[in-house]
């Protein structure tokens, strides 16, 4: 982990904020976007992310008899990600839907320790699908049915050496693993409060700003004209076309007689033309959000996770080897309480802030089955666990190209189990981080996105021995994101 890159980072993301804000024209046309309600509304998207990521993460864990043990870990990934989403919003209803898939996800991993070296090559494709109904019964008050189910499939070659000097391997192995899981969720939830999407409304700021700057417009603008300009937007966006192109034509005629009837144009040229389109390719997103939401309920969970693999040993001094094969199964059932807190602010055209909290408390019961030439247990478990998890985000629109955020995150676990009526164990946990991320539109349809990561994890565990661990994870990645719809 290198802390100085992600402080240059930080001080680069400074730096071009002012510049940005130095040189940027204020907008003439004032307006809270936190004002605009959304009308009925339906929208897909559609993306593939090109994601190239390292992360380096550095520990160090302390025992209780004073012992202490240092170890470096890097990983470096390729994936191709598409994702789509769905978005509804009525006076009664709202659904958002989500699906997420690494096909596949490629990864090299290096780890160091004095006495351990180990890396390993890594085949990891991944889905992931999630959904939130909210039905409004009266004013803000509503139901929330939700879901989460995610499958994975996990394919490893791992070769490592263990030493006990530093001219004597003591052994070397070679694993490989294959292991699958699957995750469902279906919390029930009840809350208040309401959070719509306005980026139609910063769309349309957009646009009036641009024409009144540029002497296009007849008259002043008021609420009632970025109002009227914005729902129009949100309905014609509604409309599905086959051939992208004759979609965009149909919306921008509509754009175009909207403002004629409004009196605001009296015929167009290549500069009013231009402005529009420019805006309607560039200033449609990303998602700007409004509003304040409290929920709370109970979430069964269900995991089931398989792994086998095939472990070949080789050991000197004296010389002799091993091979044998494992299959492990895990069942897990889960029942939560949770209360999720979420709060949405644009602070005005240029800026957005984002909080969040989510609260859970849960017991998990499990049953684990390990089977080995040498070992066949059958293991029972009960655990209690309470988490928490705040996250804050602000985040920075210089133009309708870029966005720049900066992110703070804070969690806290505690978990207390029970082992085939052994003695009770715990842990205690506490992750901090800060985060950096630039997206560009390079083009209408293609974004570059660049984030930098580094979290600090604190683990307090009691078992047979004490055991204190303190990590610094750093991670920098880079995306290309195609969008389809």
């Amino acid at each position: 982990m290198n802390p100085s890159f992600f402080c240059k980072m930080g001080l680069m993301l400074a730096s071009i904020i002012y510049l940005e804000q130095a040189g940027a024209q204020q907008s003439t046309v004032n307006y809270d976007l936190s004002n605009y309600k959304l009308p009925t509304l339906k929208r897909h998207v559609l993306e593939f992310n090109f994601d190239i990521v390292g992360n380096s993460t550095s520990t160090k864990s302390e025992y209780n008899n004073n012992d202490t043990l240092e170890s470096n870990q890097n990983q470096y990934s390729l994936g191709i990600s598409p994702f789509y989403s769905y978005y509804l919003n009525t006076e009664k209803y709202q659904f958002q839907y989500y699906l997420t898939a690494d096909l596949p996800e490629l990864s090299y991993n290096s780890f160091k320790d004095p006495i351990d070296r180990a890396h390993s090559l890594n085949f990891y494709p991944y889905v992931d699908n999630s959904g939130e109904l909210r039905e409004y019964l009266k004013r803000k008050f509503f139901l929330e049915q939700d879901f989460h189910v995610s499958m994975n499939l996990k394919k490893y070659n791992w070769f490592g050496e263990s030493i006990n000097d530093s001219s004597v391997v003591y052994t070397d192995s070679h694993q490989k693993t294959t292991h699958y899981n699957i995750n469902l969720s279906i919390p029930v939830l009840a809350g208040w409060g309401r959070i719509e999407q306005v980026e139609d409304a910063r769309l349309a700021v957009y646009i009036l700003d641009d024409l009144n700057k540029a002497g296009q417009l007849n008259r002043e603008i008021n609420e009632a004209d970025i109002e009227k300009l914005a729902e129009l937007i949100s309905k014609v966006q509604n409309e599905r076309f086959f051939d992208s192109r004759l979609a965009k034509i149909w919306q921008l005629k509509q754009v175009d007689s909207l403002l004629e009837s409004m009196s605001l144009i009296d015929s167009s040229n290549i500069e009013y033309y231009s402005l529009l389109n420019d805006n309607w390719d560039y200033a449609d997103g990303p998602v700007r959000e409004s509003g304040f939401r409290v929920s709370a309920g109970f979430s069964p969970v269900y995991y089931f996770y398989n792994s086998k693999y095939t472990d070949e040993r080789n050991y000197y001094n004296p010389d002799t080897s091993i091979t044998f094969q494992t299959q492990r199964k895990i069942y897990n059932s889960e029942n939560g309480f949770l209360l999720i807190i979420n709060y949405e602010r644009p602070l005005n055209l240029y800026w957005q802030l984002s909080l969040s909290n989510n609260f859970v408390i849960s017991k998990t019961f499990s049953r684990e089955f390990y089977n080995r030439v040498d070992l066949d247990t059958i293991q029972k478990m009960n655990r209690v666990d309470v988490n928490n998890y705040l996250s804050g985000s602000l985040k920075y629109y210089p133009n309708s190209r870029t966005t720049m955020s900066l992110y703070l995150t804070e969690s806290f676990y505690y978990w207390k189990k029970k082992e085939n009526d052994v003695e009770n164990t715990n842990e205690l946990g506490l992750t901090s981080g800060i985060g950096i991320n630039i997206d560009y539109y390079i083009s209408p349809r293609v974004r570059l996105d660049i984030y930098s990561r580094i979290e600090h994890y604190y683990t307090k565990s009691v078992e047979e021995n004490e055991l204190l661990t303190k990590e610094f994870d750093f991670v920098f990645g880079t995306s290309l994101v195609y969008k389809l719809l």
